[in-house]
Formats: structure tokens, sequence, C-alpha cells
């Protein structure tokens, strides 16, 4: 016999992915190191450019007196793999910006400041990009830290790098002494890839769409408990419940959506019948006939909600007679042979 789920799909519980940030320092934690920087007169050098330790003891970057930026290029290739990168993964980009000054004058700290991404294929070119802010046209900052932020998706395949850049300047145009200018504070660059969460059925199966993953499949029932053994991209239920995946991506882990498998049914497969329970509907005396004889084979009942209600064991048997000592209703009896499991839906009536 082959068994088709009948699956209810709706979200239930979500839990949010831990995706490694590809950005190198992106938190001034390790200086001025990790980025190209660009000095006020276009050169690559990090003149200009100042580690601000703020009273929180929070490190930024810190700009001068006239426009400087600082970009790096993030080759992904070296964490994901082509096929993954050509899905159009949701690429998350941003960073944050904040005026300094050492005055009480609230118009001191409107500092200027831009943020641009690309989105790059092997060659380099130009597949999509992002812009807010730029030196003609700038972003104001505030006494408070703001986030320029963007969301990449449905850009083509082809994706290989993201370069990254931004820049500020002093809007007082303010010379600094021994410890950097006067201008904006930059902290916190993300560049994040999502992954594909979802879980798609065929009838029979569960299955993921991302290739090239460890995969672990939850009992979302059983507050999210691991099934062991169910680590392929595949799993096929065996009995009615609510089911996840937690998926890790060259270190981004995500979990799906529960996916709710409501019912059970039979249906006739033309290669083999291995096993055969009748009469259904039943008054609850069953038989259930092998193929064969087997030395050892469990049989379990259980409610149309999955739980378990009994299990009996047989030895070097072939047919089997089962009574379900239950009220009216809908039943699953589960036979497991070796690591064989095989569901039936049973209808007991009176």
């Amino acid at each position: 016999m082959k068994y088709l789920l009948f699956l209810s799909i709706f979200p239930v519980f979500y839990l949010q992915a831990q995706c490694d940030n590809l950005v190198v320092n992106p938190y001034a934690e390790e200086g001025l190191t990790g980025w190209s920087f660009i000095n006020d007169i276009g050169e690559v050098s990090s003149e200009g450019w100042a580690i601000e330790i703020e009273q929180s003891d929070n490190r930024t970057f810190k700009c001068s007196h006239n426009w400087i930026t600082k970009n790096q290029e993030i080759d992904l290739s070296t964490h994901y793999t082509v096929n993954y990168l050509n899905t159009e993964p949701e690429i998350y980009v941003q960073e944050m910006y904040k005026g300094y000054a050492t005055t009480d004058d609230e118009t001191h700290y409107n500092d200027l400041y831009y943020l641009h991404v690309e989105l790059r294929d092997a060659s380099r070119n130009i597949i999509a990009s992002f812009t807010e802010g730029t030196e003609e046209n700038p972003l104001i900052a505030t006494q408070n830290w703001q986030t320029s932020n963007h969301t990449f998706s449905s850009y083509g395949p082809g994706l290989r790098y993201i370069y990254i850049e931004s820049g500020g300047k002093d809007n007082e145009n303010w010379l600094g002494g021994e410890g950097g200018g006067y201008g904006t504070l930059i902290d916190s660059a993300v560049v994040k890839l999502s992954i594909d969460n979802t879980i798609n059925f065929d009838g029979e199966t569960l299955f993921s769409n991302t290739e090239n993953a460890i995969y672990q499949w939850l009992n979302c029932n059983n507050n999210f408990e691991v099934i062991l053994g169910s680590t392929s991209k595949s799993f096929t239920p065996t009995s009615i419940g609510d089911y996840a995946l937690e998926i890790n991506v060259n270190g981004c882990i995500d979990t799906s959506a529960c996916q709710t498998i409501n019912s059970l049914s039979i249906i006739e497969n033309n290669k083999t019948r291995p096993i055969e329970i009748y009469p259904n509907p039943s008054s609850g005396e069953l038989n259930i006939e092998l193929n064969n004889y087997y030395d050892n084979v469990e049989v379990s009942l259980k409610s149309i909600s999955g739980k378990l209600i009994s299990k009996q064991f047989y030895k070097n048997t072939r047919n089997i007679r089962f009574e379900i000592n239950q009220q009216s209703g809908l039943y699953i009896i589960e036979t497991k042979i070796g690591s064989n499991l095989n569901s039936s839906l049973i209808q007991i009536v009176e």
C-alpha cells in the first residue's frame, strides 16, 4: 500500500533566522581594518578617519571635515554555492549613522552621510543597486542613531559579489585635532543573505527547496522536538500532526512555519501491496495481512490526533487478527517491520 497525506498549510510559529553578517569589521571593534578607506582627496588612505569611543564604550567609525568614504567587496563564493546564489536569496543590508559634536547646539549634529550597495555578477557587472543619499544630496544626521537599510529580492541569477560603500563629513567643516574630526559617526554595517525556509508537498512527502544544506525535521506538537534520523531534504510523515524544518545554510539557520497534516487515506499502488488491513470501515475486528512472514512486527493504535492508545508486538507472523475496542470514530494503525513504518486510517462503526 501507498499512503496519501492530505496537507493543510498555515503559519504557526517562526524562529528568527540566525544568519552570519558577511561584513568584515562592521562595528569598528577591530579599528581601521577590513575596509578600503578613501581620504578627502580620493586616495586609498585611512587619513581623516578615526575610531570614536562613546560613553557606552561603543566603538564607531568617525568621519572628518571633508567627504571621506569606506568600502569593501564581499566574495560570496567563499560562503555559498553557485546553485544557492542563483536562487536569488533575499539580501538585507544596513548601516547606522549619527551626528557628532562637542557642543550643546543641536545643529552641530547635522552631519552628512550616504550609503551605496551593489550586487555584482562574476565579471563584477552591476545586477542591482541601492543608494540612499549622495555627496550632492546627503542624508542628514542627528543626535540619535538612524538606520539606512534595504532588502534586495527578485534581482535575477548570477550574483557573486556584494559591494558596500558609505561616507560622511562634518556639516561645519571643522578641522579635527589629535582625536580626528567632528564628522559623522558610522556603525553597524550589515549584509545578510536569507534562506528559503518554505516547505513543499508532493502528495506524500514534505521537502525543502534549498539544496546543499543541513536539514533537521521537527515535531511542532511536542515543543519542536527533533525527529531522530530525519535529516534529509525530504520527510514523509507517518502520522497526523504538525511538522517544521530547521535548515542551516553556511551558518545561516532558520526554521520553517509548521505544516499541518490533518488526515490520512490509502490509495492503490500497482507495484506492490506489502500490507492489507480490512475490513474498513470495521466494527472493530481487523485482519492485517503482510506479504511475507516476519520475525518481529509492531502494531500501534493511535487516535486521529496522533495520541498512542496501544502497542502490540508479534513474532514470526504473516496474518494478524487485531481488535479495536474503542468508540466509533477514525483511528490510525501503524505497522512497523524493521525500519519500515506504514500508517492506515481506519473507521470504526457500531
